[in-house]
């Protein structure tokens, strides 16, 4: 939240920053390296990985395939949450911020979107384990940062276009990420319990975890 406040209290200086040195050609880069924040990434990216368990018997590709729809699914939530609660104008219409009023952008769903699906894959696949080569870490790496680069594209986009503040993409990607990594520590916290993955199941379930509940199901 500290991070969140230092950007609010330079935002206008940093898109100041941006719109003084917007060009076709940036303009046009940053556009094509939004991918990740389009709808249909996440959908596309979970039938992958779901045909990828399916065919090859691993479950932990299924769970990622469910994990991405989860995670999309509720940063989406978070998102629009958040730009209720900070219902913040776009640059292009003005520089207010309200409290708790509808028609607010103060989280960028975009960005939001592009991390929710980074997260699971970064944390399920791309970490290094016992027994990877050079080369295999090598490659981890380049994915991950090709991801990453990729969500900061997508917050300079929007930035760029007038879309949103550099808080607005903070609290995105904050949102996305977090989102993200949380369900895979909960997905994984049985499993390290057990020494067995959790058994799939084609309804949801809810279960107590400390502090609350959680809501999950699995294809």
């Amino acid at each position: 939240m500290a991070a969140a406040g230092l950007l609010y209290a330079g935002r206008d200086e940093i898109q100041e920053q941006v719109r003084e040195h917007r060009s076709s050609g940036r303009t046009d880069l940053l556009e094509g390296g939004r991918l990740l924040s389009r709808g249909v990434v996440s959908p596309l990216l979970a039938g992958a990985f779901f045909l990828t368990g399916r065919m090859t018997g691993q479950s932990r590709y299924t769970e990622t395939s469910q994990i991405l729809l989860e995670s999309t699914l509720f940063s989406v939530a978070l998102a629009e949450a958040g730009s209720f609660v900070l219902a913040a104008e776009r640059p292009e219409d003005g520089d207010s911020v309200r409290f708790f009023s509808s028609g607010g952008h103060g989280v960028s769903l975009d960005v939001a979107l592009a991390a929710s699906v980074v997260a699971p894959i970064d944390r399920r696949h791309l970490r290094f384990k016992p027994g990877d080569g050079r080369s295999r870490k090598i490659g981890k790496v380049a994915v991950r940062s090709v991801l990453y680069t990729a969500v900061g594209l997508t917050a300079l986009a929007r930035m760029d276009a007038d879309k949103h503040w550099a808080p607005d993409v903070f609290l995105g990607a904050a949102s996305g990420l977090a989102v993200g990594y949380s369900l895979c520590s909960a997905h994984e916290a049985p499993a390290r319990g057990s020494g067995t993955p959790p058994a799939g199941r084609w309804h949801p379930s809810v279960s107590a975890v400390p502090g609350g509940i959680l809501l999950s199901w699995s294809l």
